[in-house]
């Protein structure tokens, strides 16, 4: 039979008082609220214009679709674009996933993290300054992640060249950023 000390209590309810804080505040919890957006007001297209992406693509791009998404509705939170050919495609695509919460959003984005390290065997790192979290995931995937409030902005840039494709991503992420707008509370 354990014998209970005040040494010994006292560390139990440490321990239980951590376990507490980590499942009450979860991961990303150190990432700040912000804003909560509309979503039924986001376009991706609109958040990245063709004429951002003919910069990107050294003047040609073609807008990318499927026949069923032609022949019905498309989906307004995803906007991409070929730079390249049909047979060697240089995607540069913005899409926009939202959460229930920014909270929620934060713990989506750091869950990700482990899925996107294997994909790009391990090839992440944090991008500071964009949005309130970023996360580059390079390897062939060329994708970056950014949190802000209760969205999250997956910006791809497929490029022959990693940085340049990270240049990318984070030039659409910011200027998505730039022209979202939250709504009033």
């Amino acid at each position: 039979m354990i014998r209970s000390t005040t040494k010994q209590m006292a560390l139990v309810l440490a321990m239980l008082g951590g376990l507490g804080a980590l499942a009450g505040c979860g991961a990303g919890s150190e990432v700040p609220e912000g804003p909560t957006f509309d979503t039924s007001t986001i376009q991706a297209c609109m958040l990245f214009p063709v004429q951002e992406a003919l910069a990107y693509g050294d003047g040609s791009v073609s807008t990318m679709s499927s026949t069923l998404e032609d022949a019905s509705d498309r989906n307004p939170m995803v906007c991409s674009y070929n730079a390249g050919t049909s047979s060697r495609p240089r995607l540069f695509k913005l899409e926009i996933r939202a959460a229930a919460s920014a909270k929620a959003a934060a713990r989506q984005i750091e869950a990700s993290r482990d899925f996107l390290s294997r994909l790009t065997n391990g090839e992440i790192q944090e991008v500071p300054g964009l949005g309130q979290k970023a996360l580059w995931a390079g390897g062939e995937l060329q994708q970056l992640q950014v949190l802000e409030g209760n969205l999250i902005l997956v910006a791809t840039a497929q490029t022959a060249n990693a940085p340049r494709s990270l240049y990318i991503a984070k030039r659409i992420a910011k200027n998505a950023l730039d022209r979202l707008q939250p709504k009033a509370k």
